[in-house]
């Protein structure tokens, strides 16, 4: 995992830095590791801090939330994006709009390196967002 960035995996970390330099605006508020979905449910005699470690490790995690003025941008990044990439760009956004109150538009993008066989056309055909870096 990056200390800079939380959560991200050491693989993908030049991958965001590559996006950065060539997108990066000002303005734009970056929140790293954001915690969405359901979550375990520990035994009411179960330790602490076990309990609430437990509950947040089982929680999904978006490894960027881009906030501009006018939208929510929920990013995955991946060095090499594939069929779990799909879901993660299709399921985040919904997740993230359930677990935080927002007026703004709510989006998914993919950030990537290159995209393994087959993940290229289901992106196009399903309009899915995904930038290649």
């Amino acid at each position: 995992m990056s200390l800079k960035y939380p959560h991200m995996m050491p693989e993908d970390v030049p991958v965001w830095e590559r996006w950065l330099a060539a997108y990066h605006m000002d303005g734009t508020d970056y929140a790293y590791d954001t915690k969405v979905g359901e979550s375990i449910t520990t035994p009411e005699d179960f330790p602490e801090p076990y309990a609430s470690m437990g509950y947040l490790l089982a929680k999904k995690r978006i490894d960027v939330v881009l906030t501009f003025i006018d939208r929510i941008v929920v990013a995955e990044v991946k060095r090499k994006a594939g069929w779990t990439a799909i879901g993660q760009l299709l399921g985040y956004p919904l997740l993230f709009s359930r677990e935080f109150s927002t007026e703004l538009p709510i989006t998914g993008l993919l950030i990537c390196e290159s995209l393994t066989l087959d993940t290229q056309t289901i992106l196009d055909t399903y309009k899915l967002p995904y930038i290649i870096v």
